[in-house]
């Protein structure tokens, strides 16, 4: 199985989307923060890699039902969505890091310990703005500018990525 690990604040957000001309607005929260633009790349990369989502943002924390619904809204067919990487304050999580005293706490250790509860993941590739991720990570890593979001140019980095290794 190939997976996404997907961010969401820039990556589908990002600084120069809440000035565009295509944001309907951020009227109460719910409309206009994730441009469907991007969402459509990230679609793509799962439609041309067989792979599904994998929720890595901060997003995943407050309600994923409600998170779901938002990408939905926007275009992101449900069914690409397998899961969420696991806190970093729950107690499985604490567990991971006291067995692996020298990984800190940072996204990719988060990554790391879902990866490691999913050995049929094959491949996989990182989406995100922030740069907290392993030297093993890095082959998997795709920076996404948080003031433009995923572009096509990211879209066809994390195809090869995911088809080439």
């Amino acid at each position: 199985m190939k997976t996404v690990f997907l961010d969401i604040d820039g990556v589908l957000n990002y600084t120069d989307w809440y000035v565009s001309e295509r944001n309907p607005g951020n009227l109460d929260g719910q409309e206009g923060e994730i441009d469907p633009m991007c969402v459509e790349r990230v679609v793509r990369i799962c439609q041309e890699t067989g792979a599904k989502i994998v929720i890595s943002s901060d997003w995943r924390v407050s309600s994923w039902g409600g998170t779901i619904t938002r990408l939905e809204r926007v275009g992101m067919p449900s069914e690409l969505i397998i899961d969420k990487t696991p806190y970093p304050w729950g107690v499985s999580f604490r567990k991971y890091m006291l067995d692996n005293e020298n990984e800190y706490c940072t996204r990719g250790a988060e990554i790391n310990m879902w990866l490691r509860e999913h050995p049929e993941c094959t491949n996989f590739v990182i989406l995100d703005d922030r740069r907290d991720f392993t030297d093993d990570q890095q082959p998997h890593f795709v920076h996404i500018n948080p003031k433009v979001g995923i572009t096509d140019d990211n879209v066809d980095i994390a195809i090869m990525i995911l088809n080439h290794h």
